[in-house]
């Protein structure tokens, strides 16, 4: 395996996870971690997650992570119109911990899962920039560049929507999908983590205007 050399406890447990995920013990995901190589502080806040098992180490980071709060920039942090609830712009030198802070242990999986679900159900969408977002509430989203997108999805939801509902969207069918794996891998911890997050996700989508709202709720029906 071949990672970047992580330079904060974040990207170190990022590494961590993944490599977990992938069947290695905890030694050999803090070997791949280079957690020797991070500040002393940094350092110190990945040790205390190593625990000798991988379940509880995974159980650990994923606690890690459950309080990052990512920065954001202040100038973009209201949509206009879009919502009632305040929602920020992640500024670019915290994107990184956008997939960790939305989908915890199974950030990977999230991010891959978010791209392929629209490349299988919307037409017109060919890739490239997305922003990420993250609510007043503690919620999460990301969107494509901004654009409307033509959706057709398996429970006969046809429809063209702007990017950020899109993304919405999108972000629900993956929160279900990776609770259930978590569930069916008794990933407990992970699994109330997603659950959390589809919940506060769904809390924020009432803020929307109603014809947004429906547009979301039937898709996701």
């Amino acid at each position: 395996m071949k990672v970047n050399k992580p330079t904060n406890a974040v990207e170190a447990a990022r590494v961590m996870l993944d490599v977990l995920a992938k069947g290695f013990d905890v030694h050999t995901a803090r070997r791949e971690a280079m957690i020797d190589s991070l500040p002393l502080e940094e350092k110190n806040k990945i040790i205390t997650c190593c625990h000798r098992s991988a379940s509880d180490a995974r159980n650990a980071l994923n606690n890690m992570l459950d309080h990052i709060e990512p920065e954001s920039q202040e100038q973009d942090a209201m949509v206009s119109g879009f919502s009632t609830m305040k929602v920020n712009l992640i500024a670019e030198r915290s994107r990184m911990n956008f997939f960790p802070a939305a989908f915890g242990g199974a950030f990977v999986r999230g991010q891959n899962g978010l791209y392929n679900f629209m490349s299988k159900y919307s037409s017109n969408y060919n890739g490239g920039y997305w922003e990420f977002y993250t609510c007043a509430n503690g919620a999460y989203f990301a969107a494509p560049d901004d654009n409307e997108y033509e959706l057709s999805l398996p429970n006969y939801f046809t429809e063209t929507v702007s990017a950020k509902v899109a993304g919405i969207i999108s972000m629900f069918y993956v929160y279900s999908d990776l609770i259930a794996i978590a569930h069916s891998r008794d990933y407990h911890n992970l699994q109330e983590y997603l659950t959390k997050h589809y919940y506060l996700l769904r809390e924020f989508v009432n803020t929307l205007s109603a014809e947004d709202y429906l547009l979301v709720m039937r898709a996701i029906d």
